[in-house]
């Protein structure tokens, strides 16, 4: 197992990598801290994950509020003692168009995320 005995923090666990990788991650043995908008979308994960044998908390987390991200770590520790590594899966959708005709709001919205 690659991974046995590691502990990651996995951010934006939605419906698409974040959850697929937060999902190998368990079966490769890490312990994973699970990190998105949806507190009901990342318990359903974190179930999943549990079911199967992995070791997993989940905590709902906006990555743009410095705050939040501390708090996620924080969980990660409080349960599992440490952190090992971290995958940044969050992002956000944007209307990518040329920078003189962007909305520089909607700009800024998508790399706060990243």
């Amino acid at each position: 197992m690659l991974l046995k005995d590691k502990v990651v923090v996995i951010s934006g666990v939605g419906p698409g990598l974040g959850q697929s990788l937060a999902k190998m991650a368990a079966q490769e043995g890490a312990a994973v801290v699970l990190g998105a908008r949806s507190q009901d979308f990342i318990d359903k994960v974190a179930a999943e994950i549990r079911d199967a044998g992995g070791r997993v908390v989940a905590h709902s987390t906006d990555v743009t509020s410095t705050e939040q991200c501390q708090a996620l770590v924080s969980a990660g520790v409080a349960a599992f003692g440490k952190i090992d590594g971290l995958v940044n899966s969050a992002y956000a959708h944007g209307d990518w168009a040329p920078a003189d005709v962007s909305d520089p709001d909607k700009m800024g919205d998508v790399i706060n995320v990243i």
